[in-house]
């Protein structure tokens, strides 16, 4: 079962059948998996399934943007900038206070429509140690020891959208243009943040990006939105090069979220679809509704999938 989060509520997907429906009403900003629950970050705040998408409960976290879970915690990234930690499944929430004495001397950038930065993304390696953390608009952050300390990287551009840490080393970071040098792309790193390297993607500057064993996944479109309509691309890594395949409804349609499960890896995009794949194999698994507008710069905005 695979869960879209746009913002017109949480649709529940079934992948024998396509089947949709709506499971919970309220704009959501991401999904996160939790073992077999679903999280969801949404304007009436942070909640949560245990019986895939029957019941939610609220956990009482508000302006959340961002999710992550780890096997000891969970995190969300709220606005303005800050980084919330749970260990009891989210009935009690902390600040991360060795994240916000970085977050709080941070010079970080705005842009005429954004008046403050706000955590956009969380991620965390296979056992919680590396922590990534994207701002919008602003910069990146990593932790490499659970969350004891933490560096600012001003390497790579300001307008971070997914940070995927391959390994405890390698990290991959796709980047909108909404920086103020109006720069985005796929940077990636292989010694932990020393050094960066800019993936060639040609002129795809707006970026999502996620991996699956270890083989990078990348969606790129040739502007930021508003898009009338986009003009989008699918990349997948073969032998350390990203390599364009083709999808149902390119280039019109841009994949702007990632779940992975099983063998599959999910996508879903700006006008509703939701698409099963892997590698040069695509498919459309169903479709979830999307107001015109959504479509010009949201669409399927998250995707999860739960374990069974």
């Amino acid at each position: 079962m695979v869960f879209a989060g746009t913002p017109g509520g949480v649709y529940r997907v079934a992948e024998q059948s396509g089947r949709t429906e709506r499971v919970f009403d309220a704009s959501v900003r991401q999904l996160q998996t939790d073992g077999d629950a679903v999280l969801a970050a949404t304007d009436a705040g942070v909640v949560r399934s245990s019986d895939g998408g029957e019941s939610w409960v609220n956990l009482g976290l508000t302006d959340v943007h961002a999710l992550c879970c780890t096997p000891d915690a969970i995190y969300a990234g709220g606005r303005p900038a800050a980084l919330y930690r749970s260990v009891d499944d989210g009935r009690t929430w902390t600040r991360h206070a060795q994240f916000q004495r970085v977050a709080d001397g941070a010079d970080w950038p705005t842009n005429p429509h954004r008046e403050e930065a706000w955590v956009r993304t969380v991620a965390a390696s296979e056992g919680g140690a590396v922590l990534l953390v994207g701002i919008e608009v602003g910069g990146f952050l990593a932790s490499t020891d659970g969350g004891d300390s933490w560096q600012q990287f001003d390497a790579v551009p300001d307008d971070v959208h997914d940070a995927v840490p391959v390994s405890s080393e390698r990290w991959v970071l796709s980047c909108g243009v909404g920086g103020p040098e109006k720069r985005g792309g796929v940077f990636e790193t292989t010694d932990g943040g020393e050094t960066w390297t800019e993936r060639d993607l040609g002129p795809y500057e707006y970026v999502r990006a996620s991996c699956y064993q270890g083989q990078l996944y990348t969606a790129g479109n040739r502007s930021a939105p508003p898009w009338r309509p986009p003009e989008a691309g699918l990349f997948v890594e073969h032998d350390g090069k990203l390599d364009r395949v083709s999808y149902p409804g390119e280039p019109e349609s841009f994949v702007i979220s990632w779940a992975t499960s099983g063998e599959a890896v999910f996508a879903g995009t700006n006008d509703g679809t939701v698409l099963r794949g892997h590698s040069r194999q695509w498919e459309q698994l169903g479709t979830v509704p999307v107001t015109a507008e959504a479509q010009r710069a949201w669409g399927v905005r998250s995707l999860a999938v739960p374990e069974p």
